[in-house]
């Protein structure tokens, strides 16, 4: 279950991101998203809590089973996380500047990188935490 919620956070900041850059349009057309109700700096804050999350989340789930210890190979993904925060970190606070820089630097698809890496590397984990006590008994 907390894996899932893991994979879950990451998805969920997908859709954080493509929110935060629709704002001005989302407004015009009268639709009412998060980073709307957030502002600009709550919807980062959501952000980094959505990027980080998942891997103080696997943690927990090594602690509480140790034999999913294999599952820690989700940290090789921490670079590309470190890439999707310091992606939105770099604008300013004004919507204009995070729309101009999303044409370059997309943070909606630096999420679902992120997603794919973190997920694969989990499931390679789980599948290890299964074969390994097989070959060692």
């Amino acid at each position: 279950f907390l894996l899932s919620v893991a994979l879950g956070m990451l998805i969920s900041s997908a859709s954080l991101a493509n929110n935060l850059r629709d704002m001005p349009d989302d407004s015009a057309a009268g639709i009412h998203t998060l980073p709307m109700r957030l502002g600009i700096s709550g919807a980062r804050k959501l952000y980094y809590l959505l990027i980080g999350g998942p891997y103080l989340v696997a943690g927990a789930a090594i602690l509480l089973q140790p034999l999913f210890w294999p599952v820690a190979l989700c940290l090789m993904s921490l670079p590309l996380a470190a890439r999707a925060v310091s992606a939105l970190r770099g604008p300013g606070d004004d919507i204009d500047d995070i729309r101009r820089e999303s044409l370059t630097n997309p943070y909606p698809l630096n999420s679902i990188k992120l997603h794919f890496r973190f997920a694969t590397l989990m499931v390679i984990g789980l599948i290890a935490a299964e074969i390994i006590p097989l070959l060692a008994g």
